[in-house]
């Protein structure tokens, strides 16, 4: 038994000595080679046996077997011991043959590939290899740069402690040091090449450098080079240097990922194609790197790129310096959904009430590309369906102005100047004398009203706010002052009860107005309680003029089409749900108060009664935007867009200003009766867009309904 065991042992300990023998052969042959003389006619390595000894030193390096209770093989314990790694980069510096270097970093690419974790610490590896780096950046062998560069990163993944060895450290005069992440700067240099493919594996280096879960390597990223600096700079250059048609970028569809994979197939032209697949890289960088390396990203591309170059072009007076910047705008909204933290940066940045107010006026613009294009970016945010365009757009203004002036109004106590200014506010004048039989409170009227019968003041009241939440204040008659009518007192007790999102049984006792016929009103223990959305259906199916009012024909289908798109809303809107309006007493609050419904909604709103003379794109998209907002299930939107008895600035009455115009435009031409069933017949033009005018705005009365009637009978739950 002794016997068989001291035999394998021998057998063992022979193999082990012979694999480290036939390394050593190849080295001596090599080193011998390179500190000899050269042959005669010796142009480059791989004219010569050199390239075909240190290739069977990469094979044995791939192949080297690890002892038991060891951290490496018989040929690395060689180079280890015998300092091959450095003569091998000093060669490699010479880079004499021609092609020597190339052959080097491929033989150090496999072995940091091979090396454990805990063998790279050692001085006559890390240092090697730390000096192989200097000699990486000059783009001589590119990809052979980067493969050996790459191989280090990824050790990284395994160990990020390992980052601190390849920092260079330089002192400076005043005695402090200065560190510098070599590696890093190497393949941002690679990653300027010419060369598609040698910049796109670069690219993919910092990618993988960038994703590293370590905040110690991200810091050390973000502290010791310039590669955020650079990726926003490359961003901008390539947004500066293009010239081409602004349609190109929204016709055009390139994708990094098809680039790597070398199945790009385009005609677009290179400018283009730089600017896209710059903007796809960016956005597959953050989605797949460190968080503080993405934030730190998305931060400077909004400081410098946003805020600088494109703030810049739509505020130009140039039309194809505008549509650049709109058409990037809309690009970028669209190829960056893959990142969450990009897209919501783009969607801040739109936004921003400084550049709202710039898209805004762009609506104002006195060239319909522009002004459709706009509409096409809106179009995108609110198709997001996400809590940051959708917040900002529209629920920061509705939501301030009910949570604020409902605060306001329940803590009255007989105060006329409040109670003056909140009249003038709702459109009350001073002088005017409140109806005998009732007395209300009017809150902005496009949000919220109180309706109660002065008998009926004792009885509690239930208003429910714009999210569903339940507001229950105990009211008790008053005397009536000299100076108001309006005389209220609260408890300072509010209850918020969450309700199902989009409940549309909204403004249980609500304000009628004077003008909104009888059979809009129902009356019930002395109260008055407006219908159901569905009671608007009607109202917005016979809104347009009795000559080209809308038929039934097609209405099914859109009923079909709001009945799908209701249900597909509830996952996307799903961040409703959480949502609250804690009516507290918070004084800050009253600081952050807006005023009206926002820009975003008054200019859209505002364009409605201009439809009979817009163009037929621009009819078409702004009817889209508005179908979308429609959609929403927010009850105070639902209300601004859908319920028709209210009397301020809502959907139906421009529309009802619209459908006025058509009415004087068709009295004054009875034969666009006619050409309205032939749209394309007439040969002028002006003609045609009225009636296509006519009957889009039919088509959207029609859609409108369908969706009054879906959103008030189909269950929220």
């Amino acid at each position: 038994m002794f016997e068989r065991l001291t035999t394998l042992f021998n057998h063992n300990e022979g193999s082990f000595n012979s694999t480290q023998q036939q390394f050593i052969f190849h080295w001596n042959f090599v080193n011998e080679a390179l500190t000899g003389d050269p042959v005669e006619g010796f142009q480059d390595v791989y004219s010569s046996k050199v390239a075909v000894h240190i290739g069977d030193m990469i094979h044995m390096i791939e192949h080297d077997t690890l002892p038991q209770d060891s951290d490496y093989g018989p040929c690395v314990e060689y180079l280890l011991q015998n300092n091959v790694l450095c003569l091998l980069q000093q060669y490699a510096l010479k880079d004499t043959p021609a092609g020597l270097r190339k052959l080097i970093l491929s033989f150090f690419e496999q072995l940091v590939q091979k090396l454990q974790i805990s063998v790279i610490p050692h001085v006559n590896v890390h240092k090697p290899l730390q000096n192989m780096i200097l000699v990486c950046g000059s783009g001589k062998y590119p990809l052979s740069e980067i493969n050996f560069l790459t191989s280090i990163i990824s050790k990284f993944h395994q160990n990020p402690s390992l980052v601190s060895l390849f920092m260079n450290e330089t002192k400076l005069k005043n005695g402090k040091s200065h560190f510098e992440l070599r590696l890093v700067d190497a393949l941002i240099s690679l990653s300027h090449s010419e060369e598609d493919r040698v910049s796109m594996k670069s690219c993919e280096g910092l990618m993988l450098c960038c994703a590293v879960d370590s905040e110690y390597v991200i810091d050390s990223v973000l502290s010791y080079t310039i590669l955020i600096q650079d990726l926003v700079s490359r961003l901008c250059q390539r947004y500066s240097s293009f010239q081409s048609e602004p349609d190109l970028l929204l016709s055009s569809s390139v994708s990094w990922s098809n680039l790597m994979q070398e199945t790009l197939n385009t005609t677009t032209d290179r400018a283009t194609l730089k600017l896209l697949l710059w903007i796809d890289y960016l956005t597959l960088l953050t989605k797949a790197s460190h968080p503080n390396f993405a934030n730190k990203l998305n931060r400077h591309i909004t400081k410098v790129f946003f805020s600088t170059h494109i703030m810049s072009d739509l505020r130009s007076k140039q039309p194809k310096t505008v549509l650049k910047a709109l058409n990037t705008s809309i690009k970028l909204l669209r190829m960056t959904k893959e990142s969450e933290m990009l897209s919501v940066e783009v969607m801040k940045f739109l936004t921003d009430d400084y550049t709202l107010e710039c898209l805004c006026n762009l609506l104002n613009y006195d060239h319909s590309d522009i002004v459709e294009t706009t509409l096409v970016l809106f179009n995108d945010l609110i198709e997001t369906h996400h809590s940051v365009a959708i917040e900002t757009l529209i629920l920061q203004y509705t939501r301030a102005n009910l949570d604020i002036r409902t605060k306001l109004c329940l803590s009255l106590e007989n105060k006329p100047e409040l109670q003056r200014s909140l009249s003038r506010d709702s459109g009350v004048a001073e002088d005017e004398e409140c109806d005998e039989e009732t007395s209300f409170i009017h809150m902005n009227t496009s949000h919220l009203s109180v309706f109660e019968q002065d008998k009926d003041l004792n009885e509690e009241t239930e208003i429910q706010s714009d999210l569903g939440s339940e507001i229950r204040p105990e009211i008790e008659e008053k005397p009536e002052s000299d100076s108001s009518k309006i005389c209220i007192e609260t408890s300072k007790r509010i209850t918020l009860e969450h309700n199902a999102i989009g409940s549309l049984h909204y403004f249980k006792t609500v304000i009628v107005p004077h003008d909104v016929p009888d059979n809009r009103r129902y009356h019930h223990d002395n109260s008055t309680i407006l219908l159901p959305l569905e009671s608007s259906v009607e109202a917005f199916l016979k809104i347009m003029p009795e000559s080209i009012q809308p038929q039934m024909v097609g209405y099914a289908e859109y009923l079909h089409d709001a009945h799908i798109k209701v249900k597909e809303l509830r996952h996307d809107y799903g961040w409703l749900s959480s949502t609250r309006n804690d009516l507290t007493n918070d004084e800050s609050e009253s600081s952050r108060l807006h005023h009206g419904i926002g820009v975003f909604l008054e200019k859209i709103l505002s364009m409605i009664p201009s439809i009979p003379y817009q163009s037929y794109k621009v009819n078409m998209l702004l009817m889209s935007l508005v179908s979308e907002l429609c959609y929403i299930p927010h009850p105070t939107v639902t209300t601004l867009f859908l319920d028709a008895s209210f009397t301020c600035n809502t959907l139906y009455l421009n529309l009802a200003d619209a459908a006025a115009s058509f009415t004087d435009i068709f009295e004054a031409s009875p034969t666009l009766r006619s050409q309205l069933r032939s749209l394309n017949s007439s040969s002028d033009q002006d003609v045609s867009d009225v009636c296509r005018a006519a009957f889009i705005m039919e088509e959207f009365c029609k859609e409108l309904g369908a969706i009054c009637l879906v959103k008030d009978t189909q269950p929220t739950n």
